[in-house]
């Protein structure tokens, strides 16, 4: 290589750099005055003393989450009526307290090929027309957020989803679902424009049964720096000192001002300019 082409090959090298670190300073612009957390709670079928004790901490707290629905799992009118009396719950902002949204339509796992895996462009299409249905029809409420059962999905699942242009939230884990979807911007990644209609909010930390804080609250210098974490969390199998943990981590983070948003507040900031 001659000196002239090193000449080159070097200033495209820094100018490539210094146009990635400027990509990543302007993420702040995703990110209102400071950390956004959102909760993600999986797996709400019937009410049960777990989930209104989660319930009633965020509302204690003044916070917001998110809870994933699985349609086929709500059996009895008493948890329709909760769900639509929670989802009408407003902080002082006048602002949804908990959001809820479609996990699927029966969270299933036959042959142990999860729901969205490996099945077919029209079974899935199948499963969100069900959910969407359930959701518009026995709880009243207009869902666009999707998140898959057991965090796995496919090509399909994205060929799926450009059926129901309704959706344009799409919460994801995206160490296993790391399909093709160029369309769904990321906040973490890319500034979002009004004219970004589709985004793709990374789980960022997943909580099966226990609840452990002291990894989120370490990596705390680190999450700060993005514009938004996930938390998924599955309320139904906590025990009390899970609860106790959850509990230290709200306190954690309000001490450090974090905000808490649902998916759609966070969607909404995003295209407010």
């Amino acid at each position: 290589m001659n000196f002239a082409k090193k000449i080159i090959f070097f200033l495209i090298v820094f100018l490539n750099a210094v146009f990635i670190q400027s990509c990543r300073d302007d993420i702040s612009l995703n990110a209102p005055n400071g950390l956004v957390v959102i909760l993600k709670a999986d797996d709400y079928g019937e009410t049960s003393d777990h989930w209104n004790r989660f319930i009633k901490m965020i509302i204690d707290d003044s916070i917001n989450a998110s809870i994933g629905v699985i349609p086929r799992h709500v059996k009895t009118n008493g948890s329709i009526t909760e769900i639509i009396r929670i989802s009408n719950l407003k902080n002082t902002n006048n602002l949804p307290i908990i959001e809820f949204w479609a996990h699927g339509y029966d969270h299933s796992n036959k042959g142990k090929i999860p729901e969205f895996q490996t099945n077919s462009l029209d079974y899935q299409i199948d499963h969100i027309r069900k959910a969407q249905k359930f959701f518009l029809d026995t709880l009243n409420i207009s869902n666009n957020i999707f998140s898959t059962p057991f965090n796995t999905s496919s090509i399909n699942t994205y060929l799926a989803l450009k059926n129901f242009t309704d959706i344009n939230i799409w919460m994801c884990y995206q160490k296993n679902e790391i399909q093709f979807h160029p369309e769904w911007k990321d906040p973490n990644l890319q500034v979002i424009k009004k004219s970004d209609k589709n985004i793709l909010l990374n789980v960022t930390y997943i909580s099966l049964g226990k609840f452990s804080t002291s990894d989120i609250i370490n990596n705390f210098e680190i999450d700060k720096k993005r514009a938004y974490i996930i938390i998924q969390v599955h309320p139904a199998f906590w025990n009390e000192a899970t609860y106790d943990n959850f509990e230290k981590l709200i306190y954690f983070y309000k001490m450090k001002k974090v905000i808490f948003m649902t998916p759609n507040q966070y969607f909404n900031f995003l295209h407010k300019n």
